[in-house]
């Protein structure tokens, strides 16, 4: 697992997030998202200026189906709550946990870890460690995948070969 939590309504900050929501959504339906799309994407590239060569492409992935796609994500996060069974799975987990997220507070993905009893990888970046650092991440992953299968007696599978090499 990487970059979740167990819930997303615990805290009053929650809750207010959750319900502005639908303010963000009329908000980019009437004309606003072009420039929260730039805002976002001007902050993002500030903060990692690797990921301007995908401006154009981020751009679009934004703009397309944005303002539904996001209220409705954000309702069903808003309503999950795996506290109650998370616990009770039984089965082998890792977990990736960015500790500087700012989307997915640590705090919150160590408390997933903790329930789900996970093997804790930790990295030092935010919830965009993907675009910023695909190849750690994915070394990562891999790791965490690998870490749970074993967990469970299960042998690793290698990487595919790389078609460049």
């Amino acid at each position: 697992m990487q970059a979740t939590a167990l819930e997303w309504h615990r805290t009053a900050r929650e809750q207010v997030v959750w319900r502005l929501l639908s303010v963000l959504e009329l908000g980019l339906r009437i004309g606003t998202g072009a420039g929260f799309v730039e805002r976002v994407l001007r902050q993002a590239i500030e903060e990692a200026p690797e990921l301007d060569n995908y401006r154009p492409w981020l751009a679009a992935e934004f703009r397309r189906g944005l303002a539904r796609e996001l209220a409705d994500a954000g309702r069903a996060l808003s309503r999950y709550d795996a506290q109650p069974w998370a616990g009770q799975l039984g089965l082998p987990a890792a977990m990736l946990i960015t500790t500087r997220d700012r989307l997915v507070r640590p705090s919150k993905q160590r408390e997933l870890a903790a329930a789900l009893h996970a093997h804790v990888i930790e990295i030092d970046a935010d919830h965009d460690l993907p675009l910023v650092n695909g190849d750690e991440y994915a070394r990562l992953t891999k790791l965490a995948v690998d870490t749970a299968a074993a967990a469970a007696g299960l042998k690793a599978r290698p990487l595919a070969p790389d078609p460049a090499d």
